[in-house]
């Protein structure tokens, strides 16, 4: 089945067919011939396609095309060798389109530490927000007085605007002082219409809120691009989340990614992955800091130990903060993310 590849992990991925297969330069080696003249149909086909003009492939080009037919067999070998092992949860084989339990469906993982999900998906690169807040408030300024521009050249405005001029005259050439205050009042209202109509739908933040927030990325989340995927659409509180590396997206232009499907594309995407944390209901099982508990005798050196990495557990619940995974969630390590492409026929 075909796919539009868009994130893949060659390294990750390499790295468990080698082990699948005893060994990566083998595979390789036992390829070669078939790859070699699989590539060699594709340029032929393509050389045959030269019009007048000339046009050829370069060898850069060449090269790309290469690497994207490599990244799709090594996809498709992997993808189908643990499907065969039986150490993926394919979630929306094991699940119906509608289930709603979020414990049926962690239930559905069965301890299988591969997962492939399809479903709606989202787009959270956090060094976007980081640069947006540097000209956070200038925009919001253009944007502002771009909408007061158009309002005031709407013909509403205009003959508002008119009727204000009109009535000012009138109360100036009103003599009677109280038909003067009823009119003053009139145009009172009219003046806070008019300044109604001109406010920005858009306040600005204020600037300590902006570096605050840019300090928490730089911080906490520099390189930070989670991908959400949400397989099944009764059960929005389940989402299976990837961190993704900005030099494993097959278009290296991630703007280009963005503007094509947008940060919460209208159409579904599946991510093949490694799980790394199934966050539990409760508290984590397992406190390191048991240790020191159980000693009857402390010493200045223990002491000291437990001081310094107690600091690790308080760090920890501060970037619990900003990890934004909690259960019935799912964290993998993704090794691919791609749409799948269906005949509608």
């Amino acid at each position: 089945m075909l796919k539009d590849l868009v994130y893949f992990d060659f390294d990750k991925t390499a790295s468990i067919w080698g082990q699948i297969e005893s060994g990566l330069t083998e595979r390789f080696s036992s390829n070669d011939a078939m790859r070699g003249e699989r590539n060699k149909r594709i340029r032929h086909g393509l050389e045959r396609s030269q019009g007048s003009d000339g046009y050829a492939v370069d060898a850069q080009e060449r090269g790309i095309l290469e690497s994207k037919l490599l990244h799709h067999d090594l996809l498709n070998t992997v993808e189908g060798d643990l499907a065969e092992l039986g150490l993926v949860a394919d979630l929306n084989a094991l699940l119906p389109d509608n289930e709603s339990d979020a414990r049926a469906i962690r239930g559905a993982l069965g301890g299988n530490p591969y997962l492939r999900a399809e479903g709606w998906a989202a787009v959270e690169d956090y060094q976007r927000i980081f640069s947006i807040a540097d000209h956070f408030n200038e925009i919001i300024d253009f944007i502002g007085k771009a909408e007061i521009q158009s309002v005031r050249n709407t013909e509403g405005y205009q003959e508002l605007q008119r009727a204000l001029d009109e009535a000012r005259i009138a109360i100036n050439a009103q003599a009677d002082r109280n038909q003067k205050a009823i009119a003053k009042t009139k145009l009172q209202n009219a003046e806070r219409q008019i300044a109604e109509m001109l406010k920005p739908g858009i306040s600005p933040i204020e600037t300590w809120l902006l570096e605050g927030i840019q300090k928490w990325i730089a911080t906490f989340m520099p390189n930070r691009i989670n991908f959400r995927v949400y397989p099944f659409d009764e059960c929005p509180i389940f989402q299976v989340i990837c961190n993704l590396k900005r030099d494993c997206f097959i278009d290296e232009d991630l703007e280009h990614l963005i503007y094509g499907y947008s940060n919460r594309p209208n159409i579904r995407f599946t991510v093949l992955g490694l799980v790394t944390s199934l966050p539990p209901e409760g508290p984590h099982p397992f406190d390191p800091m048991q240790e020191f508990e159980a000693l009857s005798d402390t010493t200045d050196r223990i002491i000291f130990e437990k001081l310094f990495r107690s600091l690790f557990n308080v760090m920890g619940e501060i970037e619990s903060f900003v990890k934004f995974s909690r259960w019935p969630n799912v964290t993998v390590h993704p090794l691919a993310i791609f749409r799948q492409l269906r005949s509608s026929q």
